[in-house]
């Protein structure tokens, strides 16, 4: 368990008033664990959902006997070679307008893209910065009720651990943040996840952050109590209309590379959105996993 580790969840410890000192070690660092990754599921909503807002953050898992470097992988697809020699970033919203449109267009009228690149530290890029890209995303939709997503990034912390051990976490008992989840090893190697997951936006923040629900949320129609300020107000109540339902294929490469694309639509319930949701999976693994949507590494 690091230092950044026991700090969370110890702040978590007292912001949720539990007894201090209550939990055995082992408990301590599964909690921490859990708290993490909430966290850090709320801040990808941010990213692919905010129109030209934050880079897209996404978690993941590193693909079965793989390297940190897509460039030096031996089984690497002879298209994605061509376009990592090619690279091009000015011309990288058009090649990912072009993949989404033929793969998703059938099924979902996209409208207009919103293209967006970052640094490392989540900070947008101009166009003239664009080269130095760990992360792009193209976002359609806006501020509407059904929108969609896809996001390319290195990112060696969001590319760890085992993906099959992280669904079962993730989906297990009513602090389970995950609706479902289902972890496939493709033949290249590479390991896709299926996953739906439950969020709403946050009123207080105008960059557009979003909030994961658990599914103790969702039953009791209650926000997280670490979202509440006492002196603004009291009530954890859940709107219904503030809830949007995502469907994503991630698909991790390497120890650093991820692709994701995600279906989003607001639904008053789980139910609901299952029959709202217009993109199938395999739609949604075509994008992810196609050899074309790449970038290079950082330097």
């Amino acid at each position: 368990m690091t230092e950044h580790d026991l700090r969370t969840l110890l702040r978590d410890h007292v912001e949720t008033t539990e007894p201090a000192f209550t939990l055995r070690p082992v408990d301590s660092m599964g909690e921490g664990r859990r708290a993490r990754r909430r966290r850090q599921f709320s801040v990808r909503f941010a990213a692919l959902t905010a129109v030209g807002g934050l880079a897209a953050v996404a978690i993941g898992v590193v693909g079965r006997g793989q390297t940190d470097d897509i460039k030096a992988l031996d089984n690497i697809h002879p298209m994605t070679r061509v376009a990592l020699a090619k690279y091009d970033p000015a011309k990288l919203p058009g090649l990912m307008e072009s993949h989404v449109q033929s793969a998703v267009g059938s099924y979902l009228a996209l409208g207009p893209m919103d293209f967006s690149a970052s640094d490392s530290q989540r900070d947008d890029l101009p166009r003239e910065r664009w080269n130095e890209a760990t992360s792009v995303s193209a976002t359609y939709g806006g501020t509407g009720d059904h929108r969609f997503a896809v996001r390319l990034g290195h990112s060696r912390g969001e590319a760890e651990g085992d993906r099959d051990t992280r669904c079962a976490e993730a989906t297990r008992g009513p602090d389970a943040y995950l609706l479902s989840c289902e972890a496939t090893t493709l033949p290249d190697g590479s390991v896709a996840v299926v996953e739906v997951s439950a969020a709403f936006p946050d009123p207080t923040d105008p960059t557009g952050f979003w909030i994961s629900l658990t599914r103790e949320n969702l039953e009791k129609g209650t926000k997280p109590r670490w979202t509440i300020d006492p002196s603004v107000n009291t009530s954890r109540r859940l709107d219904p209309a503030e809830i949007f339902f995502i469907r994503s294929v991630e698909v991790v490469h390497s120890e650093t590379f991820l692709t994701s694309a995600r279906e989003m639509v607001r639904a008053p319930s789980y139910e609901a959105a299952l029959g709202e949701f217009d993109v199938p999976t395999s739609a949604l693994q075509e994008v992810a996993t196609d050899p074309e949507l790449v970038i290079p590494p950082p330097d």
